[in-house]
């Protein structure tokens, strides 16, 4: 999940509206943030009260500079209109957003601006999500590829995969990378490798994982929270995940490859191929 911080001179109109609406249309995408170079007393009424009419209660929230923020460094500034004052927070990517300012102008003129502010945090959000950022398998392939050796074992080109696609998805939407395998005469799968941290272990055959190996199927999970029982929770913030079974010469599943997203829907079948692709690549799976 990618934080984000609008931000705008008084923080009482245009930034508050857009934290609104990133919060409201952006869960499990981004975590939303707004500030102002110079904050006034309070948040303006006819900001409440346009945002009231999308559904939305910003009645409680209040003004905040840089320093009453939570977070030090964001992944995106937006920024709207506070000109030169607005740089100075630190961020991997800044967007300048041409907003007027609304302050002092009639409800039809914050109605207009509210609906730019509308359009311009869907477009954020669908240009921030994972379900459409490119993921690079074929070169994490060949990276493998060129690394791995007939006299490299199993659990070492599981970890050099692992490494791999960290490297390579950490910014990509991914949170979190590792293999499962069966656990000899029990109903039991035990942690193999991980990144970029532990995890649950040993975990039962109830879950993603479980169902990953018996079916010997790639399972892409939207929504993990949807599976309700069937769900392992190891971190709660993980929202989609994707299994994809590791096929031994004989046809036998006894490992998987799993990965966790903090945005929902961040797989899907294109992944399960690449994925199939890197495990090929380690010479893990037929």
């Amino acid at each position: 999940m990618k934080t984000v911080l609008f931000l705008c001179t008084e923080n009482s109109c245009r930034s508050q509206m857009a934290e609104a609406f990133a919060r409201q249309l952006g869960g499990g995408v981004i975590e939303a943030h707004s500030a102002g170079s110079s904050p006034s007393d309070s948040v303006n009424p006819l900001a409440v009260t346009v945002i009231r009419e999308k559904g939305m209660d910003i009645s409680g929230a209040r003004p905040k500079g840089f320093n009453d923020l939570p977070v030090k460094r964001v992944d995106y500034l937006v920024t709207m209109g506070c000109q030169d004052v607005c740089p100075v927070f630190p961020t991997i990517q800044q967007v300048e957003w041409k907003l007027p300012d609304p302050k002092g102008q009639p409800v039809e003129f914050f109605r207009c601006v509210r609906d730019d502010i509308e359009k311009k945090v869907k477009e954020l959000i669908e240009t921030i999500s994972a379900k459409n950022v490119k993921r690079d398998y074929t070169g994490m392939a060949e990276i493998i590829q060129g690394k791995v050796s007939p006299a490299t074992g199993s659990d070492d080109r599981m970890k050099l995969a692992t490494d791999v696609l960290w490297e390579g998805l950490k910014d990509k939407g991914l949170d979190w990378v590792g293999f499962y395998r069966l656990l000899p005469g029990q109903d039991a799968m035990e942690l193999v490798c991980r990144q970029p941290r532990a995890a649950c272990s040993p975990i039962g055959l109830q879950g993603v994982c479980g169902k990953g190996m018996r079916d010997k199927t790639a399972q892409i999970v939207r929504d993990v929270y949807a599976l309700g029982d069937k769900h392992i929770i190891c971190d709660p913030a993980n929202l989609s995940e994707i299994v994809v079974p590791v096929i031994e010469p004989d046809g036998s599943c006894r490992a998987v490859l799993d990965l966790d997203s903090r945005e929902l829907g961040a797989f899907d079948q294109q992944d399960a191929e690449g994925l199939v692709l890197v495990l090929r690549s380690a010479g893990l799976t037929i």
